[in-house]
């Protein structure tokens, strides 16, 4: 009798590793498209799923983007936002390849103004992009830096914004003229981040100091004198 029970009981344990077997094939995710497997965030505790993590039905547990076309996540300051639309064009640079440039263009623009992070009481509004070539080059998850296109000028001269001295009467500029530097007022026009446009009587390839560069040299000027 003892030896039929544990015959029973092998008989019952090979079942269910056959029955394990058999669902094994119905536990296997494959995708529609081959590419490259980013997994998910687990929601619980905001890591990436790994084994043994529990999931339900529902549960993303990852993504195989379609690298046919790339999107870009990115925000714009909120005083920037009337200066953008859908549409726009964007040049968007990795960082690991910054000289290289890939166009793309606003696809879609954040309607809801939010702080940019929970340290930072910044506000932006969410913006997304669509890169415009496929390129091998571009991997989901790498860091990139946006231009966004909000005017072209031709033939115009500009500076770095650190070169322009802003006051009640006007622009002002320091040209550098041998060991000094000459004050010229200068009508400012459009700027974006880095550089400004500006009109005078000016000449290409003249050099100009940075307005704390000619006051520190001001300063040091008087103390030797």
């Amino acid at each position: 009798n003892d030896l039929k029970i544990q015959q029973i009981r092998v008989r019952q344990i090979k079942d269910d590793i056959n029955d394990a077997i058999a669902v094994i094939p119905q536990l296997t995710i494959r995708t529609p498209i081959p590419g490259i497997f980013q997994i998910a965030w687990n929601r619980r505790n905001r890591t990436l799923i790994k084994v043994g993590d529990e999931v339900y039905r529902g549960n993303n547990v990852g993504n195989v983007p379609d690298l046919t076309w790339i999107k870009v996540e990115t925000y714009v300051d909120e005083t920037d936002i009337f200066k953008i639309k859908e549409g726009q064009r964007v040049n968007v640079r990795l960082d690991a390849i910054p000289n290289l440039v890939f166009p793309a263009e606003i696809s879609q623009i954040g309607r809801l103004c939010h702080p940019k992070d929970n340290n930072n009481k910044q506000k932006v509004f969410d913006v997304e992009l669509r890169v415009l070539v496929s390129d091998a080059r571009l991997k989901p998850g790498m860091t990139v830096s946006n231009e966004f296109l909000c005017e072209a000028l031709h033939d115009v001269l500009f500076v770095p914004l650190n070169c322009v001295e802003n006051t009640a009467s006007g622009s002002y500029i320091y040209i550098k003229k041998g060991l000094t530097y000459e004050r010229t007022e200068v009508e400012a026009g459009p700027m974006n981040n880095t550089h400004i446009v500006i009109k005078g009587d000016l000449e290409p390839g003249q050099l100009v100091a940075p307005v704390n560069q000619v006051e520190k040299s001001d300063k040091q000027s008087k103390e030797t004198a």
